[in-house]
């Protein structure tokens, strides 16, 4: 990163971009975007999937690069994820500190308020210290902005709604092999509210709706496999693993409806996609999905996580024959707060 005249140097700190995960997707989609020329990126990676040893050895490199690169540095951006990553962060963020570098820590963890919460108050103090050092500390849902500031005494505390690069479409009513689709897109496990969302498709088979679900992700795909063999919901229930940019897309643009029955989230990438795709989303009440949805003007917020809950909100969405203007509702607001030029518009405010 040499000193160039005029341009504004941030390094990146977080997950690697080979990563699975949406801390992962929103760096590589952050570092696609058409910046201004005098913005300059360096993404350093703290964290690759593989073992302990493995990790530990990312890090330790990471931390090397970032101080080589910090005396060239105008700010930091500091992606920081839930339980270890935010201690792993921390680490990073007092280096810049030494280095007198101004710091952006953007919080993606749904969990955040939990997960200090259940913290001794010694770890809890030397979590706010740390992020009181920090320039701006931006979250993704007003609760979390609320708590920062009262809790941790956060003043620097902001709201900085997530984006993704996707570009709307026109919404058309979709189905799959003549048949509506219900898609699960995240990681197949307990806290996404994934075994709920089959027992769900078990009552819709016993209701004799013919729908389809597709779950994309990874995670505990054997559980997950054992479970549709034993309530014999193979010819409705598909596995589709780990999906990549392209198949995700195309599993989005063939859904009628994403359902994501999470236990807790921040702002999910996937819920954005399908706003922008023309994929009615039905979701818990949890981060910042009521303010997404407009609670429930731009899709069905689901009031408690349980399969008859599910099933009954997949029904009402497709018997209510109002899912092109949930759609239409979707994507005016996708695209009045949650697109890309809004989200860069709204960083360079920050950097400015």
């Amino acid at each position: 990163m040499p000193n160039t005249r005029g341009q504004i140097r941030i390094v990146i700190i977080g997950p690697s971009t080979s990563s699975k995960g949406g801390i992962s997707e929103f760096t590589r989609q952050f570092l696609r975007l058409p910046w201004p020329a005098k913005l300059r990126f360096v993404n350093v990676s703290t964290q690759i999937e593989g073992s302990r040893a493995k990790k530990l050895v990312q890090a330790s490199s990471a931390l090397m690069r970032m101080m080589f690169l910090l005396p060239f540095a105008d700010a930091v951006f500091v992606q920081m994820g839930s339980e270890l990553s935010i201690f792993r962060k921390c680490v990073f963020i007092i280096f810049a500190h030494l280095f007198r570098k101004p710091v952006i820590s953007y919080v993606h963890a749904g969990d955040f308020i939990d997960f200090l919460e259940r913290q001794p108050r010694p770890v809890v103090t030397f979590i706010r210290f740390i992020l009181q050092g920090c320039k701006v500390c931006a979250f993704l849902t007003h609760e979390h902005v609320e708590y920062a500031k009262r809790n941790l005494g956060l003043e620097n505390s902001i709201f900085l709604p997530n984006f993704v690069e996707a570009d709307s479409v026109s919404a058309a009513p979709k189905t799959h092999d003549g048949r509506p689709s219900v898609l699960f897109l995240g990681r197949v496990v307990k806290e996404k509210g994934i075994f709920e969302l089959i027992n769900a498709f078990e009552l819709l088979a016993e209701r004799k709706r013919d729908i389809s679900l597709n779950i994309a992700g990874a995670g505990e795909i054997d559980h997950v496999t054992r479970l549709i063999e034993e309530k014999d919901l193979s010819e409705h229930v598909h596995l589709l693993g780990w999906v990549d940019e392209d198949q995700k897309k195309t599993a989005l643009s063939e859904a009628t409806i994403l359902v994501l029955p999470s236990y807790f989230e921040a702002m999910p990438l996937c819920v954005l996609e399908a706003m922008a795709m023309g994929t009615v989303v039905i979701a818990s009440a949890v981060g910042a999905v009521p303010f997404m949805l407009e609670n429930g003007q731009c899709g069905i917020i689901l009031p408690k996580v349980s399969a008859e809950e599910i099933a009954d909100s997949i029904e009402r969405c497709l018997d209510d024959g109002n899912i092109g203007e949930l759609q239409d509702r979707a994507k005016e607001r996708f695209n009045r707060i949650f697109s890309k030029h809004v989200f860069m518009s709204n960083f360079q405010e920050l950097i400015n």
